[in-house]
């Protein structure tokens, strides 16, 4: 991800975030609509069988007040007490046929002693008879003596008398002294509580199955299975019902899911019965998967809308960046054109306006910098070709000095052939006399030439040192100059220092939002994600930071080469040539000195030479002073030789320097030829 362009990374970042948040919200809002949906369904069917068992408890109490009011007739007491009464008999089972048939859908109605011996009955045929003994009976007068409402229920079962399935029920009969001489039962057919109940269906839900079941002794009382009435329950739904509603005997509704069944039951604890509503599950919570299905819908739409809107913002956003990173590109490969894209940016006060501000200005910098080293470099190549000029015609004059000091040599050897000559031949004087005023005369020319060719080269070296100091001194304001102008390209570095700061502080932010992250947990898995990226885009910025501070390095490295470059030339020129040129004109100027005296000489020689005629009986005292004079021209002759030969060696030198001047500005110019010529692109 490190390689990554920014607007890559951050889009990944967005549709990642976004989708780990759509995806939490989803999960979070479908948990909770499940789970209110789920309760919402629950509480419905247990409002409706608590419903149902209203309606039951309603039916079976009209019941069981019906048989409570039949047992409080004085006939039922008085036939309770006296059984061999056979008035006391025939009024109870008149009573009796009466009150059933004031009755609705009983199935029978009957009057028995504390044995279940059967005194009345609708049914005459089943008087006498003995309904229950042993255990049975037992277990039968102790709950009808346990029964809270006065009445046993005991349940759905086979009437003996019909075969049919009824709602049977027992009430007991005190005396005066609350003892139990007796009791009343009847039956209630079954049929009439189903047609109650199947009165009432849940909207959405029709194929919804409705039990009860009796808690202790597990039988049957409503099942859609007639077959299973009134048989113990081997269900295994049923069966759990039971168990939980045994182990909370005081909860009054519950529900569950096994299997794909929803199930949901009502406790009628006071009666031991147990009301249970059985559903397919998917029916159950159709509604509910039809809301998660369009919150999913929904949140896929506001994903794929977010990640289009992320994408549109993010080019937009970032767009700049890309002019930007092309604009430090182009001044990374030394190509100093101006870019159109950035000036729209520039003064604004942004980041992209303060990094296209920071790059114009190190544009024009490096701009004007390579302007000031081409005119130096052009300034010192016009210089060295000066210098080289002005030292070939200074070979040249040297070379016509050297043969004009052969030739005054050769002058010399003859004259002192001449005065060996006069020693030998005195008589011949006034023959040479022309001839040696014709060598004089030829003497005396080359003698001004000389001087003039020394007055020459001592104007040239006089001009050409000169020139080289005002040289010297401007290229070194130039330098000066230049170097001021790119220390401060230290504000770029100044800038990227900043630019790491808040990398540093960015990252630091990320520590701290991770650390909170972990201490929220589970919730904060998310903003952990995004903390982390926000930390690797930190990274990333300070990488950036990084390889700009290096290329920064690198210009400011190269700047004080260049510098160091020109302070080594500058030096140079001002220590080793401006001294040479100096010595050179010293040497010029006595040069010039050695050939003014040249020329007195020959003057002397000429007067010498007039006065020879008057003087020609001195010619043997002065012939002495004729050979000392030669010798000394001849050493003269001998240092303008060694002089001759030690400006030729300074001659050479300055070639070399003015050489080695353009080597540098050749170097000079390669490297401001890596520098683009400023265009508009």
């Amino acid at each position: 991800m490190k390689n990554w362009k920014m607007r890559s990374a951050i889009m990944v970042i967005v549709l990642v975030t976004t989708l780990i948040g759509i995806g939490a919200l989803f999960l979070m809002a479908s948990s909770r609509n499940q789970k209110a949906l789920s309760e919402s369904t629950s509480d419905n069917m247990a409002t409706y069988l608590t419903a149902q068992a209203n309606t039951i408890e309603n039916f079976v109490t009209e019941k069981e007040n019906n048989l409570k009011l039949f047992g409080k007739s004085y006939d039922v007491r008085r036939v309770l007490l006296n059984e061999k009464d056979a008035q006391a008999q025939e009024q109870a089972q008149k009573y009796t046929m009466e009150y059933y048939n004031s009755l609705d859908n009983w199935e029978g109605l009957y009057i028995g002693n504390w044995d279940t011996t059967v005194l009345t009955y609708q049914n005459p045929e089943m008087i006498g008879k003995t309904l229950r003994d042993g255990e049975r009976l037992e277990e039968l007068r102790n709950a009808m003596l346990d029964a809270q409402s006065g009445v046993y229920d005991a349940g759905i079962i086979v009437s003996p008398g019909t075969g049919k399935l009824c709602l049977s029920m027992y009430a007991p009969i005190y005396d005066q002294n609350e003892n139990p001489i007796g009791y009343v039962g009847g039956g209630v057919f079954s049929a009439q509580l189903e047609e109650v109940l199947s009165n009432l269906k849940i909207s959405g839900m029709e194929n919804t199955q409705f039990y009860m079941v009796n808690t202790q002794t597990k039988m049957n009382l409503i099942n859609p299975d007639e077959k299973l009435l009134a048989t113990e329950s081997e269900d295994p739904i049923l069966l759990d019902v039971i168990d939980r509603a045994n182990e909370h005997p005081k909860t009054k509704t519950g529900h569950f899911t096994t299997d794909g069944k929803f199930v949901q039951y009502v406790n009628m604890a006071g009666r031991s019965w147990v009301l249970v509503l059985v559903c397919d599950a998917k029916e159950a919570y159709r509604a509910s998967n039809q809301i998660v299905a369009q919150l999913a819908a929904c949140c896929v739409a506001a994903y794929l809308l977010i990640g289009i809107l992320s994408f549109v913002s993010i080019t937009r956003c970032t767009r700049p960046l890309g002019f930007v990173e092309r604009a430090i590109v182009r001044l990374g490969n030394l190509d100093l054109t101006k870019s159109r894209e950035l000036d729209r940016y520039l003064g604004h006060k942004n980041e992209v306006g303060i990094l296209a501000d920071k790059i114009e200005k190190l544009r024009q910098a490096l701009a004007e910098i390579v302007g000031v080293l081409n005119d130096c470099s052009e300034s010192v190549n016009v210089s060295s070709q000066s210098i080289h000029s002005n030292t070939g015609e200074l070979s040249d004059y040297i070379t016509d000095n050297m043969a004009t000091t052969q030739q005054l040599a050769a002058g010399i050897e003859s004259t002192n052939g001449i005065v060996s000559d006069l020693n030998e031949k005195v008589e011949h004087i006034n023959n040479m006399l022309e001839t040696v005023a014709s060598l004089i005369q030829d003497g005396a020319e080359k003698s001004q030439e000389l001087l003039d060719s020394s007055s020459n080269i001592e104007k040239t070296s006089k001009e050409s040192y000169e020139s080289s100091l005002v040289s010297i001194k401007r290229n070194r304001t130039h330098i000066q100059e230049a170097t001021s102008k790119l220390r401060g390209l230290s504000e770029i570095n100044s800038l990227v220092a900043d630019i790491m700061g808040v990398a540093e502080e960015t990252n630091l932010l990320s520590l701290n939002a991770s650390i909170e992250a972990a201490r929220a947990g589970e919730a904060g898995k998310g903003f952990a994600v995004v903390a982390s990226e926000i930390g690797n885009l930190a990274k990333d910025s300070s990488e950036t930071a990084s390889r700009i501070d290096g290329i920064c390095g690198n210009v400011n490295e190269n700047i004080s080469d260049v510098a160091d470059c020109f302070t080594q030339l500058t030096d140079y020129l001002e220590q080793d040539v401006a001294p040479a040129f100096s010595a050179f004109n010293h040497i010029s100027e006595e040069n010039k000195q050695m050939a003014t005296d040249l020329k007195s000489v020959i003057v002397q020689m000429q007067e010498t030479l007039q006065e020879f005629g008057v003087f020609l009986n001195n010619v043997t005292r002065q012939m002495s002073n004729i050979q000392q004079a030669s010798e000394q021209n001849e050493r003269g002759v001998g240092d303008i030789v060694n002089k001759t030969s030690s400006a030729t060696l300074v001659s050479e030198q300055m070639i070399n320097v003015a050489n080695s001047n353009k080597e540098s500005v050749e170097k000079l110019m390669k490297i401001i030829d890596q520098f683009t010529e400023e265009k508009q692109v």
